[in-house]
């Protein structure tokens, strides 16, 4: 996983790139903590150059929508796009995270 980081008045926004997997757990936290540093009200994780995910992905996910929740930030995932977008659904995580097409 790669990711660029934009931190702006509208709030902290990470693009992310390649395979979300538990191989990537240590550089999901390095996107953790700069959310952290941000101390922006509104966050947005952009997916949609994300090309697979699984399941340790959609746990990393979660966790950044709890720890959103627990410092009362706007959480979203954006544009989740081709066997992304089907895990997704099938996970049904658009009803505990706000998932923006």
């Amino acid at each position: 996983m790669d990711y660029t980081v934009t931190v702006s008045d509208a709030g902290f926004r990470a693009d992310l790139s390649g395979d979300l997997s538990f191989a990537d757990h240590g550089r999901f936290r390095e996107v953790l903590e700069e959310i952290n540093k941000s101390e922006k009200n509104v966050v947005v994780l952009d997916i949609q150059r994300v090309s697979s995910i699984d399941s340790a992905g959609i746990g990393m996910l979660l966790i950044a929508a709890e720890q959103a929740g627990f410092r009362k930030q706007t959480f979203s995932v954006n544009k989740p796009t081709g066997q992304v977008e089907r895990i997704i659904d099938l996970a049904a995580l658009d009803k505990i995270i706000n998932i923006t097409r």
